[in-house]
């Protein structure tokens, strides 16, 4: 799934890419803003979590106020929030990405915070396809 910027400056993808044994879910997540950015691919997402982050979307877009919030089971290497940011409706996405990566004898965690304004006609849409990941199973050969 993509996310475009309502500018088309930025952009926010989630994909699936393992299945825990628990329901779990690994994703890969890249977002990017005004030509700053990153991604990784080892965001886990628990079961309960990313359904209670499907209704808060299914019902943000129906009542068009609060805020749907998804975090990594690691809680600082993921935090998407997904907002009705004013009284128009406008809607704002948050990102916080980290990943942990060992310098100088120690674990340290590189960062990314970006956000910007998204096409609220797509929230319906988005909802969907947040549901369809959160529910994706691997195939098997």
């Amino acid at each position: 799934m993509k996310i475009n910027s309502q500018d088309n400056q930025g952009y926010l993808t989630i994909e699936p890419k393992e299945r825990g044994l628990d329901g779990s879910l690994r994703l890969s997540i890249k977002v990017a803003s005004h030509g700053f950015g990153g991604e990784t691919t080892k965001i886990w997402i628990d079961k309960e979590i990313s359904e209670l982050f499907v209704a808060e979307l299914c019902e943000l877009e129906e009542n068009r106020q609060g805020k749907a919030t998804l975090i990594s089971m690691s809680p600082d290497e993921c935090l998407i929030k997904v907002e009705v940011v004013d009284a128009v409706g406008h809607i704002g996405i948050t990102v916080d990405l980290a990943r942990p990566v060992f310098l100088f004898g120690r674990t340290a965690l590189q960062r990314v915070h970006t956000e910007f304004e998204m096409d609220e006609g797509r929230l319906k849409s988005i909802a969907k396809e947040t549901k369809d990941i959160m529910n994706w199973l691997p195939t098997t050969a």
